[in-house]
């Protein structure tokens, strides 16, 4: 065998080995890049699996506000009679000081319809929980609802709270 021969034989060998090598090295490649793939697909099922389960945690904590004032209604009304002695109008039970700082234009006794109660009721949130109603906080809309403006210091409030997150997880 002449020496180009034996040159010429090397060559195809190390073509041949390099194209083993290439080809091993292209299929290593393609595995961890699927493992990657596979391991990238699970981390965005898992980010969206735990955001999911966060936003409905969310609506769940975070009622409309509709909702929010069917439930106070609804603790206000609960039971039959008079809850506030007389002192205070159905179906939100307002008292007159409320509806005066409420600064909604009307009787006082229109505050019986609950409309116009509503409104009553909003603009005594917006006058003093701006932010609350903003972001509909239940319970700071609830309490302030119940104990006034200084609600925050009144610790009887949170009894009436619970009352109405129970109307608000009712089915």
């Amino acid at each position: 065998m002449s020496p180009d021969e034996i040159e010429r034989r090397l060559s195809e060998h190390e073509n041949r080995l390099w194209k083993v090598e290439t080809k091993a090295y292209a299929i290593e490649t393609h595995v961890w890049l699927t493992i990657l793939a596979i391991v990238l697909v699970g981390i965005i099922l898992a980010i969206l699996l735990a955001s999911g389960k966060a936003a409905q945690g969310a609506e769940a904590a975070a009622p409309t506000l509709p909702c929010l004032l069917s439930a106070i209604r609804q603790v206000e009304s609960a039971g039959p009679g008079d809850h506030d002695g007389g002192r205070a109008l159905p179906p939100y039970e307002i008292h007159r000081d409320y509806w005066t700082d409420s600064g909604v234009p009307g009787r006082y006794e229109d505050c019986l319809r609950e409309p116009y109660a509503r409104r009553v009721v909003l603009a005594y949130m917006r006058r003093h929980e701006p932010a609350a109603l903003a972001r509909v906080d239940a319970e700071a809309l609830a309490r302030l609802h119940n104990g006034g403006p200084s609600w925050r210091a009144r610790a009887s409030t949170l009894a009436y709270w619970r009352k109405v997150r129970r109307a608000l997880e009712a089915p």
